[in-house]
């Protein structure tokens, strides 16, 4: 249907759509690949794999290993795992708003019909816009980074602009976001814009 990294024939998704290996960002050109460039070379330096700690190997975005792996539990559900999850432990769950894979809209609806105790309070939630340093194209405002739901421990967040591969498509946004949410702090930032040194 959508993901033809291991056939030899067009997807049905290549087919109708016409984007023939692009399904993550349905504003880049349909051959477009969003594994590469900076983000690569980023994670080659060898201070960075120190970092994560993966010695001298290489990233390759090409390497379909862990993908390979993965594939049988693509269509898996993930409810009984998720909520307990999300009942104990902060939560954020990301969507990019140009996502082709798992767009945004599925996401909500998704998360709509979650049975799990902050059900109610997510239904009654209002969307916040989430401002980022920097300044929007003719604006004196924040940038609009996106668009968040915040219940208790738990952040559904839109990142405006993003398609499936986040940091690589909006990084600025993605480190606010990845900050906010490990510092607790909120995405509401109508009184008090946050400052990014990058």
């Amino acid at each position: 249907m959508l993901n033809g990294d291991f056939y030899p024939y067009p997807t049905y998704y290549a087919n109708v759509t016409g984007m023939t290996t692009n399904y993550f960002n349905n504003q880049l050109a349909p051959d477009a690949t969003p594994l590469g460039g900076d983000f690569v070379e980023w994670l080659n330096k060898p201070e960075i794999r120190d970092k994560i700690h993966v010695g001298n190997i290489s990233y390759a975005p090409e390497n379909t290993t862990v993908e390979a792996y993965l594939t049988d539990d693509w269509m898996r559900g993930v409810v009984p795992m998720l909520v307990p999850i999300m009942e104990n432990y902060k939560v954020m769950v990301v969507s990019g708003q140009n996502d082709i894979i798992l767009g945004a809209p599925l996401t909500e609806q998704f998360l709509h019909k979650l049975d799990w105790k902050g059900k109610d309070d997510y239904a009654a939630a209002e969307k916040i816009v989430w401002r980022a340093a920097g300044k929007g194209p003719g604006s004196q405002l924040p940038d609009v980074a996106g668009y968040v739901r915040e219940v208790g421990d738990f952040r559904q967040v839109v990142v405006r602009g993003a398609g499936h591969m986040v940091p690589g498509d909006q990084s600025a946004r993605a480190f606010d976001m990845i900050t906010r949410f490990i510092d607790g702090r909120s995405f509401d930032t109508a009184a008090k814009p946050s400052v990014i040194v990058v």
